[in-house]
């Protein structure tokens, strides 16, 4: 079983289709299949900084009116790397991580993991700075990105793995998945 008995939510920013309780890469390679990338840049930091903030609005809902608390959200980003605005990006995690110290939120409340596919040597430069340099450059409180470049074929096994590692990891950069009879892919 891969994350929870309800399996795990795939999103495609470039468009609003979407794969709930995925539990197999046969699932994720189906919504691979049906939603290809257009070559429109996808404009990532305001993705991310809406939908941080929709799980940040409802964990302090859930708070305030005494309910349990839902699961941490891990975003894994797949991207070239590339984007129109690398400023708002950063300015957008910057502001993240100040709302998740402001709200005293736990360490683990949100995560962003950016797996690049591509070649873009100013995309790894930038993806690099937001995993390795904020607090230096920034003074952020915590480390809620990381980045892991990927040479090899986007298939729904990567992603999966892509997927688990953001949950479950073995030391940084780790990523694993296991067939339901226990084995390591």
């Amino acid at each position: 079983m891969i994350c929870s008995s309800s399996g795990i939510v795939v999103r495609k920013s470039s468009t609003n289709k979407h794969l709930r309780h995925a539990r197999t890469p046969q699932a994720v390679n189906q919504l691979f299949n049906e939603v290809q990338p257009n070559g429109a840049c996808t404009p990532v930091e305001v993705r991310i900084e809406a939908l941080v903030s929709y799980h940040l609005d409802q964990v302090v809902s859930l708070r305030a009116q005494g309910l349990p608390r839902i699961k941490p959200l891990n975003l894994v980003v797949i991207t070239d790397g590339v984007t129109d605005d690398p400023e708002t990006l950063v300015h957008n995690i910057i502001n993240i991580v100040d709302r998740l110290e402001d709200g005293q939120f736990p360490l683990n409340e949100v995560g962003i993991q950016f797996v690049q596919v591509g070649f873009s040597s100013e995309a790894t430069k930038l993806l690099r700075t937001l995993d390795n340099d904020l607090k230096k450059t920034y003074g952020v409180k915590r480390d809620i990105v990381d980045t892991t470049p990927y040479k090899g074929q986007l298939t729904g096994e990567f992603v999966l793995k892509c997927l688990l590692g953001g949950i479950n990891r073995v030391g940084s950069k780790s990523l694993f998945i296991t067939t339901q009879d226990g084995k390591l892919i």
